[in-house]
């Protein structure tokens, strides 16, 4: 773990395994971790144990708003699981007929969307019943919900990213262009994304669709999360193999953190409280892997 603040490093978990997924509980006292070959893990926050492993599951994973269930997904199946017991519940089948590469909640916890390979797909997980489907979302970008729940944004498979509408699945607004291989994220109050690529990362007025502030010439930035109150922007920053926060409103850096990451977590990388910072690690192939937790507060 890293404190945000000064940088420095809290706790550090030797997983054994590479890892494609961090994920902070709600609440922030655990985080559960994916890996393609080990399946979704639970650990403690606060001292690195793990509690349980849930058997069968996917390298995807995300939390229910309420921290009372996880999904996790795998090539072709999607499981909802009771997050304090690590017992699946058998309350969602998903008619899978092509790979699944991500899967995101809805704030209010009842939809899902699924990301595959020609577009999204969204599911209320309670009735089954599937809703909208969002076209030319690039597969290797998880869709992102707005903090309301009215709005999705993705980038398409020309490299723009764009809103639609999460109940029609209509198309609203087109951002501009940002690359491929980004990820776009909404701030917390639903007024701006903040977008990463091989062309660094840049915040965008999500009602405009224009452009408000570049955060530096970096490079590739290959994953961009905002921090819980909205105050601060973290991003990996490839060449510099550093994790970087910026100000979001002057575009300021005030923390770098130098470390050979493997990934900023591509989940829920801040702790809710905002103090934290979860990084990991990894080696594909010796499967070598580690989270490390920073001290980030203000």
């Amino acid at each position: 773990m890293w404190n945000v603040e000064t940088g420095e490093r809290l706790l550090t978990i030797d997983l054994g395994d590479w890892v494609s997924h961090v994920a902070w509980s709600p609440d922030g006292k655990r985080f559960a971790t994916g890996s393609p070959n080990r399946g979704v893990k639970m650990w403690d926050a606060e001292t690195g144990k793990q509690l349980f492993v849930l058997t069968g599951s996917g390298s995807e994973v995300t939390w229910s708003s309420d921290g009372r269930r996880l999904a996790t997904a795998g090539y072709r199946n999607i499981d909802v699981w009771d997050a304090e017991t690590g017992k699946k519940l058998p309350i969602f089948v998903y008619p899978a007929s092509e790979p699944i590469w991500s899967v995101a909640w809805s704030p209010n916890g009842t939809l899902l969307t699924i990301q595959l390979l020609d577009g999204a797909e969204i599911w209320n997980i309670d009735t089954g019943k599937g809703l909208p489907i969002i076209k030319q979302a690039d597969s290797r970008i998880p869709v992102s919900w707005s903090p309301n729940g009215k709005r999705l944004a993705a980038v398409d498979d020309h490299g723009m990213a764009k809103l639609w509408d999460s109940g029609t699945g209509s198309e609203l607004l087109s951002i501009g262009h940002v690359g491929w291989d980004c990820n776009v994220g909404w701030s917390p109050d639903g007024k701006w994304l903040a977008s990463a690529s091989d062309g660094g990362a840049k915040i965008w007025d999500a009602e405009t669709g224009k452009e408000a502030r570049s955060l530096g010439s970096h490079g590739r930035v290959s994953f961009l999360t905002w921090s819980p109150d909205g105050k601060r922007v973290a991003g990996q920053v490839d060449a510099e193999k550093a994790v970087k926060v910026w100000d979001a409103d002057t575009a300021k850096e005030v923390l770098t953190i130098s470390g050979d990451f493997f990934a900023l977590g591509s989940g829920r990388s801040w702790s809710p409280d905002g103090k934290h910072l979860a990084t990991y690690t990894g080696n594909t192939r010796t499967e070598i892997a580690k989270i490390e937790i920073w001290n980030v507060r203000e």
